[in-house]
């Protein structure tokens, strides 16, 4: 499996050879007249000869770039081209065309990624995966180390990474195995209506009903990420609102913003003196079901943050469970079009944000970068290098339909 050099020959023709049994056996099943279907072929290819065949890909394949200095091509190019021709056996499999077909004309028909591409992409998501270790991990030292110098000699296939990408651990979430016990209780009640007339008419029995409403809202407007919370007393009949910048659209999703507004409403509700009956009401169904999910996913650290919050306030106060419901956003309510407002102010960056004093003491430094927004615009650059050199394909290729 390894060559004494180190030039993963063995490992390469390993990896060729268990895709070409793959993509036989599934060429088989793709027969023109009585096979599956191209949609089928495809998914069988992607889910299962792909991954089997570049699985550790970010071990033993460096993704092919190009630098500023040099105009040739670096990277793994020799084991990729030799690789690529599973990939151009698949695309024969999905399309159905002659052998004389070009393979770049196969991939913009089928809509899919030229396969240096499809290696930059898995090796991206490793390295990302790689940031997100705890420093519990054993890797975690080995990577921090890897990703501060890059060395002259005897570069790892985790300096090439990091060098590449340009990732840092220390800016990066992490991601906990276990964030709970298997008894936790989160000692919240969900209220999910079915159709937005159901949600509309909750809100109306919540407006009689005495106590606290908190209306939370996230946005990406104009290039930047806020989240804002909005909270209602029925006793003073006061509104009181906080505001919290995350930072630009290409470090952090919506999805955070909302997690953050939940934050903010935990805060507003913290100062509070007499807590009896609360509700939140949120226009995010993902941060709603994410407040009684124990798994690790991104952005789950803000969501420990408001559990770490809640529970401070069920200590503090006669609160025993919180009411999560859902609002349909911009549909004319006070207190989710309170929120918006403030949110949408609050992308305009850290000088909109409420005073330090005023945020909890987890929301007064720098966040770190989500490690889904780093794929999903990674991922965006990588479609549009796709596309760009599928509208360079000579005059007898696809791309001169595409030109015109």
């Amino acid at each position: 499996m390894v060559d004494h050099r180190l030039y993963w020959k063995e490992q390469v023709d390993h990896a060729l050879n268990k895709g070409m049994k793959w993509v036989a056996l599934f060429r088989r099943m793709a027969a023109v007249k009585k096979g599956v279907s191209p949609r089928m072929a495809k998914r069988l290819y992607f889910s299962i000869a792909l991954p089997s065949m570049l699985y550790a890909a970010d071990v033993f394949l460096i993704p092919q770039h190009t630098t500023a200095l040099a105009k040739k091509t670096r990277g793994s190019v020799g084991p990729t081209h030799r690789l690529s021709k599973v990939h151009r056996q698949a695309l024969l499999m999905i399309t159905g065309g002659m052998r004389t077909t070009a393979t770049d004309t196969m991939e913009a028909h089928s809509n899919v990624l030229p396969f240096h591409l499809l290696i930059n992409k898995m090796c991206h998501q490793a390295t990302v995966r790689l940031c997100t270790l705890p420093l519990t991990h054993p890797l975690a030292k080995p990577i921090q180390k890897a990703s501060r110098r890059y060395v002259k000699r005897h570069r790892s296939a985790l300096h090439e990474l990091f060098q590449l990408y340009r990732l840092s651990p220390e800016h990066v979430e992490t991601l906990t195995p276990a964030r709970y016990p298997s008894r936790w209780n989160p000692h919240i009640t969900l209220e999910i209506a079915e159709n937005k007339e159901e949600a509309e008419k909750d809100e109306e029995k919540w407006k009689v009903r005495p106590g606290i409403r908190i209306y939370t809202d996230g946005s990406d407007f104009q290039g930047g990420v806020g989240a804002s919370a909005a909270l209602y007393n029925s006793e003073n009949r006061t509104w009181k609102t906080l505001r919290y910048y995350l930072g630009t659209s290409d470090q952090h999703t919506v999805y955070e913003a909302e997690i953050v507004g939940l934050i903010l409403g935990m805060q507003l509700l913290r100062k509070e003196r007499h807590v009896n009956l609360v509700s939140f009401a949120v226009d995010n169904q993902a941060a709603l079901q994410a407040s009684r999910s124990w798994r690790p996913t991104s952005g789950h650290y803000l969501m420990d943050i408001f559990h770490g919050i809640k529970e401070d306030v069920r200590k503090k106060s006669e609160l025993d469970n919180i009411f999560l419901r859902w609002v349909p956003g911009h549909n004319g309510i006070e207190g989710n079009e309170l929120a918006d407002e403030e949110a949408k102010l609050a992308t305009g960056g850290e000088e909109f944000s409420s005073s330090l004093v005023t945020l909890p003491k987890e929301l007064r430094r720098t966040l770190p970068l989500s490690a889904a927004k780093l794929r999903q615009v990674h991922n965006a650059e990588i479609e549009e290098e796709a596309q760009d050199s599928w509208m360079q394909l000579q005059l007898q290729h696809f791309g001169a339909l595409l030109m015109n």
